[in-house]
């Protein structure tokens, strides 16, 4: 999954949110060659991997560059 965010303002904090909590596992990066890994997380990993300890998925990420998400998961997306 690729995605783009244009906030309101440049000022504005940007948090992408997955509100489902068995996910497997999460991976969020940078670049679309996946070289620019910044988080890697999700159910079957420790809490102390999530950027933010939330019984969700919150990660802080730039609006000025593309985000793209790889995301496995052994029940349903």
């Amino acid at each position: 999954m690729h995605l783009k965010v244009v906030p309101k303002s440049a000022r504005d904090p940007v948090y992408l949110v997955l509100n489902y909590a068995p996910l497997d596992r999460i991976e969020v990066f940078e670049d679309e060659q996946e070289t620019r890994r910044l988080y890697l997380t999700g159910d079957t990993l420790p809490l102390a991997t999530r950027p933010y300890p939330a019984p969700y998925f919150v990660f802080p990420i730039s609006s000025d560059k593309p985000t793209y998400l790889k995301i496995q998961s052994e029940g349903p997306l």
